[in-house]
Formats: structure tokens, C-alpha cells, sequence
């Protein structure tokens, strides 16, 4: 069963490990790799939103007097950051440089350490 990378979003993570046993029974290292990484970049998503909403919160609080203005911008930065962030570490995940799992978590520690880091300035 050839899936594409659109239907791949649309299943569960119960859904992906079938799938994934059933490749590896069939020794498809290519379509496992593909099944594993999307079934944890399901939980990965989610993860990013408490890292960017604490970077938002600090860069808010940090740079309060630019306006609305600055707050929108610095708002589009954080999210086009946080997505090329997780994008790079779901190339890297499909290209087996990184593990699956620590790679769909890998963006939201990133932002984490950054938001407390920034935290930690402000002080």
C-alpha cells in the first residue's frame, strides 16, 4: 500500500505503527523510516506551541515599547523560526542523520532553552 505524504497526516498514531510493523516484516527500511518519523512528529506539532508561546511572552515583555507593530513581526519571526526549525529536523529524521523521536522534540527543547534563556536576561 503506497502511501503519500498527504494521507500520511491524516492517520493516527495507532494507524502509522501498524503501518510501520507491516513494513518492517516486509524489510522497507525507506517506507519504516517514513511511517516512524511522521507517527512522532504527530506529538512533536504540539509540543512546539508551550516554546513559542514562552518566546512570545518574553520577547513581548522585552521589547514592549516598539508597538503593536513590533509585536506582530516578532510574532511571524517566532513562527517562521519555529517552523523551519521543525521542517530541518523532519529532513533530518527521514534522511536517518537523526532518530525520530528526539528529532520531532529537538525543536520545542530548542525554543524552551531559548525562551528560558531569554527569561533569564530579563532579570
Amino acid at each position: 500500500m503506497n502511501l503519500g505524504e498527504e494521507n500520511l497526516m491524516h492517520l493516527s498514531f495507532a494507524d502509522l505503527t501498524h503501518q510501520m510493523e507491516a513494513a518492517q516484516k516486509f524489510k522497507d527500511n525507506r517506507r519504516t523510516t517514513d511511517y516512524d518519523v511522521n507517527r512522532w512528529f504527530k506529538f512533536g506539532l504540539p509540543a512546539m506551541c508551550l516554546p513559542c508561546a514562552l518566546c512570545g511572552a518574553v520577547l513581548a515583555i522585552r521589547f514592549a515599547r516598539g508597538g503593536g507593530f513590533a509585536g506582530v513581526l516578532l510574532s511571524l519571526v517566532i513562527v517562521f523560526l519555529g517552523w523551519a526549525v521543525f521542517a530541518a529536523a523532519k529532513f533530518a529524521a527521514l534522511s536517518n542523520k537523526l532518530p525520530a523521536a528526539p528529532a520531532a522534540f529537538l525543536p520545542a527543547i530548542l525554543f524552551l532553552g531559548l525562551a528560558l534563556w531569554q527569561l533569564r536576561r530579563l532579570e
